[in-house]
């Protein structure tokens, strides 16, 4: 029985909710930071507002008390600013201030401070208003006082107003759907591994899910579901190569467990050598064909693998010469027609393709007839094809004789029938087709491999 653990693992969703309010705690505090400099900044640059405007006003009036009789400024100056109160057209506020008098205007005196420097400061009323001040002197200790605040701070509420919201919305994504976004991805997370947890408790049949998002997360449930299906495939190799062999090994092992009892009851000596070497015939059998059933699987798994650029030529070549010998003995002519064919496979096996292919057309062909080795490169594609004058096989065994242990009519001699089988197996593990048709002759048998053209290859 399966078990699998809950869909959500504490530990792990406190972490990613650790790191989520930690991500969003930093951001507040950058924000906040951004936002207190951008307020700072408002601030300097409407005071400079501010004192452009007290200064034109100053320019304004010590140009017309310029004009004026050096006896006559404080009485024009006092004129100029009673004129200036009572009109109260701007904001700007003045205060005229004369030794051993009483100050008169708008201005707050209270509000006014020296600093170390001489320089005069005016107050203002919160910490983001604005204020600037100036003087202009009149006469001996005697000096008309121009200031300006910004009690309703305008633009400088507006900017807090605009930044406090950007806050409190940062806030929102950062502790609440923040931690609702990052719980949907560990739930992502939580069925990929799910998945691998039930894939490894046995169920080959267990794939991840969200594999069809283009995402980063269907990128990993792509890579891990490939990977699912490797191991299934290597799986079922395995399990495919037991019950191969399970069932094309009960027959010689039969026969050799007769063989060996032969040896037990013989009544000579003669009869009891050759009841050994039959059952030492059995065992080289029952040998090869585990040797040969693990080839195929070994090939099916990809085990063997080792592809580089292999000239089909040069393959089959080496198979030829391997093979004119075995064809001169028994009367068979090998005609070859080989021109350049690169792929992209593994030359050993390549070459064990044409072997076996050679010594399935001489085992099948009667003497005097020829078998033709071809090699053609085309802007697609790459073949391989060989073709005999033999007996042929029917159009409806020709699915059934690629299978393992199964042999075509009219064979003669030893033989495992997996060598076609081999012949498959290494077709698809480079991606050929393997193409069974009567030869063009109008007899006998032709096989081609097509494989795909190097630059798809690669």
């Amino acid at each position: 029985m399966i078990r699998l653990r809950p869909a959500t693992s504490p530990a792990r969703a406190s972490a990613v909710a650790r790191l989520t309010l930690a991500y969003g705690a930093l951001f507040i505090i950058i924000s906040s930071l951004f936002f207190a400099g951008a307020m700072h900044l408002v601030v300097a640059k409407n005071s400079e507002r501010l004192q452009s405007l007290v200064a034109a006003d100053s320019r304004v009036l010590a140009a017309k008390l310029d004009e004026a009789p050096a006896d006559l400024r404080v009485d024009i100056g006092r004129a100029i600013v009673g004129a200036r109160v009572a009109q109260a057209k701007d904001r700007v506020q003045y205060a005229l201030v004369v030794p051993r008098e009483t100050p008169i205007g708008n201005l707050d005196m209270s509000a006014v401070h020296v600093s170390t420097g001489g320089g005069l400061r005016l107050e203002t009323p919160g910490w983001l208003s604005a204020s600037a001040i100036d003087r202009l002197d009149l006469g001996p200790n005697a000096y008309i006082l121009l200031g300006r605040t910004q009690d309703e701070a305008g633009l400088e509420r507006d900017v807090l107003a605009v930044g406090l919201l950007a806050l409190a919305l940062a806030a929102l994504i950062a502790f609440v759907i923040g931690p609702v976004v990052s719980a949907r991805l560990v739930r992502r997370v939580e069925a990929v591994n799910l998945a691998c947890e039930a894939f490894g408790a046995g169920d080959l049949t267990a794939r991840a899910p969200g594999a069809e998002v283009k995402d980063e997360f269907g990128a990993l449930a792509r890579s891990v579901n490939a990977m699912f299906e490797r191991i299934d495939a290597l799986v079922g190799g395995l399990r495919d190569v037991s019950n191969r062999a399970a069932h094309d090994l009960r027959t010689p092992i039969a026969r050799l467990r007769t063989n060996l009892e032969s040896v037990r009851s013989a009544s000579s000596l003669p009869l009891a050598r050759a009841a050994a070497e039959a059952a030492i015939t059995e065992t080289q059998t029952i040998l090869a064909t585990f040797d040969a059933l693990l080839d195929v699987a070994e090939i099916e798994a990809g085990a063997t693998l080792n592809l580089s650029p292999v000239d089909l030529a040069e393959v089959a070549q080496q198979a030829a010469t391997l093979y004119a010998p075995v064809a001169e003995e028994v009367g068979i002519e090998l005609k070859l027609d080989l021109q350049t064919a690169r792929v992209v496979g593994e030359d050993v096996l390549l070459v064990r393709v044409v072997a076996n292919l050679l010594d399935n057309a001489l085992k099948y062909c009667p003497k005097g007839a020829s078998i033709r080795i071809e090699t053609r490169q085309n802007a697609d594609a790459t073949l391989l094809t060989i073709s005999d004058d033999g007996p042929g096989i029917a159009a409806s065994l020709r699915r059934q004789i690629l299978q393992s242990r199964v042999r075509g009519p009219g064979a003669q001699g030893p033989g495992l029938g997996l060598g076609l089988a081999l012949v498959a197996a290494v077709a698809r593990r480079h991606d050929a087709e393997l193409k069974l048709t009567a030869s063009p002759s109008g007899h006998g048998l032709q096989i081609t491999l097509i494989f795909p053209g190097i630059a798809q290859a690669v």
